[in-house]
């Protein structure tokens, strides 16, 4: 069974970057959707205060749930 975690795409001197979520794992796309939707405001301060820590005139693309083995690992990172 897949496992779904909240994760971020973030554009940073010029290259796209995926970031994990550590601290959960969902069961379902449902689930984690649920609580994404419920705790947005401290994911949107967490992805801000990496964003500003890198490079503060980064983007955030898009902020999302997924499952785990469908996220680009090759240049990813991980935030908490």
């Amino acid at each position: 069974m897949d496992k779904f975690i909240v994760f971020a795409t973030i554009f940073f001197q010029g290259e796209v970057k995926q970031l994990e979520y550590k601290a959960i794992d969902f069961s379902s796309k449902k689930e984690c959707y649920e609580y994404m939707t419920k705790h947005d405001k401290h994911f949107g301060e967490v992805v801000d205060g990496i964003r500003n820590s890198i490079q503060p005139s980064g983007r955030l693309l898009v902020i999302g749930c997924s499952a785990r083995k469908d996220v680009i690992r090759s240049d990813s990172g991980e935030w908490k």
